[in-house]
């Protein structure tokens, strides 16, 4: 229907209850400057929050780099010794859809995988609201909204070693609650049994009964937990000749009118093989 090229998007794509669409970017030229990450495209990943009408024009673009500087946090960028051209790595970007008691409709939830950060960001005021960093968040993705006062995350739990990651354990789905400032892992002995451990993607659906929805992206594998915690069922990427491949932030569709006109739609196609 279009296509919009003005950046070089990445990652995941959410859309909020208005059709806006909001995609991590690379942006360039970079907002920050020169002398802080040159001047040519490779030198630095410029990570920014864009967000798109459903025409695919561009409401709303900023650096992650600047947001971080603007609000005090240069340090956690440039005040290392040895220079990194990816220190960001912007994985998903969660709309907040209603005003609540942390939070106001239009804030973003920021999650960052190489700083292992996650972060409310209100672009009306440019201000970033509240900053979660610790041993549950080690190259985290895609932050939810769960309900008026908590949050989850994949948290995949691996560390940065000498010459390569280092697994910590087993990747975990991580419940950030707002009111009593803790964090509970959901199905943590049920997902440790299952040893789910990709290193550099990941995502997850926990849904209205409960249940939960985990993607291990490397691994090319899918659990499926009921709301009790029980191991339902999985799903393994691979082909007939045992070939396992990549899965790509698949998605839980619950509304049953969608399921259905979908199934009708793929029933009158003729697809080629």
């Amino acid at each position: 229907m279009w296509i919009n090229d003005e950046n070089n998007y990445h990652h995941s794509t959410e859309i909020d209850d208005e059709g806006n669409i909001y995609v991590p970017s690379h942006i360039f030229p970079f907002e920050v400057k020169e002398e802080l990450v040159g001047k040519n495209f490779d030198n630095y990943l410029d990570d920014g929050i864009t967000i798109l009408n459903d025409d695919g024009e561009v409401l709303f673009s900023k650096s992650i780099t600047q947001i971080l500087i603007e609000n005090g946090h240069i340090n956690r960028l440039f005040a290392m010794q040895k220079y990194l051209n990816d220190p960001i790595h912007l994985n998903d970007i969660q709309p907040v859809l209603y005003d609540g008691k942390f939070w106001k409709k239009g804030d973003l939830f920021i999650s960052i995988r190489n700083i292992s950060m996650i972060f409310l960001y209100r672009p009306e005021t440019n201000k970033i609201i509240k900053i979660l960093e610790n041993e549950n968040m080690l190259n985290q993705h895609d932050v939810d909204i769960i309900n008026e006062h908590s949050i989850s995350f994949f948290n995949n739990n691996y560390l940065y070693g000498a010459n390569k990651r280092l697994k910590n354990g087993p990747n975990e789905i991580v419940i950030y609650d707002f009111e009593t400032d803790t964090y509970t892992k959901k199905f943590k002995k049920q997902i440790d049994l299952a040893d789910p451990m990709t290193q550099s993607q990941g995502l997850h659906t926990i849904l209205k009964d409960g249940s939960l929805h985990l993607e291990e992206s490397n691994s090319g594998r899918i659990l499926f937990f009921n709301s009790e915690g029980e191991l339902v069922w999985e799903f393994i990427n691979k082909s007939s000749k045992n070939e396992v491949y990549d899965l790509w932030w698949s998605r839980v569709i619950e509304d049953k009118n969608l399921i259905f006109s979908l199934k009708k739609l793929l029933n009158e196609k003729k697809c080629i093989n």
